[in-house]
């Protein structure tokens, strides 16, 4: 990255590594949380090195998702390894996430880049793209000009951080059912906190700010309902006993979710929380 600032290659490694990163290099970010974990101000300083970083061609960012695709990801990642047997669907279903303009040219880019005959086939199949996209390195040249003709096609679109925050209909990757529970008939996404939220059936601790909903959300979309449910019982149950959290509750939960994934996750300060739950289920429905 040579002509670029540090806080541009600061961001560029942010990127390659976030922890709300997918397999295949495209991604959701949360614009308020990226900025507090690079410990900037999201709208005089993430912002502008996310202009330049996608000036440059090394990142684009679809600011009405917050969707940022880094363009070098498979210099840095296994693309056999991501596409393999056991992890192709859920690579598959990244991609199907994105943002509609930029599909065409996401799968495009992906079929340059892969050198296994067999999986460019299969993507190819998949998608449905000409068969010519399967062809020797001679048809590369052509292919690459299609692809940046594409790229080309859909600017970055840069927003202000106050658009970003402020619009209700920021479409989510996933449709999400957020329901206020029966203390409040707050919407929570116009306004900054709420009593209680559930998200796809699952309850997140009361007082959430909306950005804080949205990483929730992203660090356990790949977590079963009921072991999610366990891990925001905890961050409940932690949130109850002041000061117990030093950081921050997606930090905390961040934590919780790695412990989870090594299998070292003992239910301990939310267990109350999950046996009242239980509990509720477990009564009779009113007549």
């Amino acid at each position: 990255m040579r002509g670029s600032t540090v806080e541009d290659k600061f961001a560029m490694l942010y990127l390659l590594t976030s922890p709300y990163s997918n397999i295949i290099g495209a991604y959701e970010i949360v614009i308020p949380i990226t900025a507090s974990e690079l410990g900037w101000d999201a709208e005089t300083q993430l912002m502008p090195v996310l202009r330049r970083l996608a000036d440059s061609g090394r990142i684009l960012f679809h600011s009405d998702s917050s969707f940022v695709w880094v363009r070098n990801w498979w210099d840095h990642n296994q693309l056999t390894s991501a596409f393999s047997p056991k992890l192709r669907e859920r690579a598959f279903d990244e991609i199907n996430r994105l943002p509609e303009t930029w599909q065409k040219d996401y799968i495009l880019a992906l079929i340059e880049r892969i050198t296994e005959p067999a999986l460019k086939s299969l993507i190819v199949e998949r998608y449905r793209y000409p068969i010519e996209a399967v062809l020797p390195p001679q048809s590369a040249a052509s292919l690459n000009q299609k692809t940046k003709s594409h790229t080309n096609s859909q600017p970055n679109d840069f927003k202000s951080i106050s658009a970003i925050l402020s619009s209700a209909s920021i479409p989510s990757p996933d449709p999400i059912d957020r329901v206020a529970d029966n203390t409040t008939t707050t919407n929570p996404i116009n306004n900054s906190t709420t009593n209680s939220e559930v998200i796809h059936n699952l309850e997140l601790p009361p007082g959430l700010h909306v950005d804080q909903i949205r990483a929730a959300e992203t660090l356990l979309r790949h977590v079963a309902p009921s072991d999610a449910q366990m891990l925001l019982d905890e961050l409940t149950g932690a949130l109850g006993k002041p000061g117990f959290i030093k950081t921050d509750p997606i930090s905390y939960l961040r934590g919780l979710l790695a412990k989870y994934q090594k299998g070292e996750f003992v239910l301990a300060s939310g267990l109350p929380i999950h046996r009242q739950r239980e509990s509720r289920w477990s009564l009779p429905a009113s007549r």
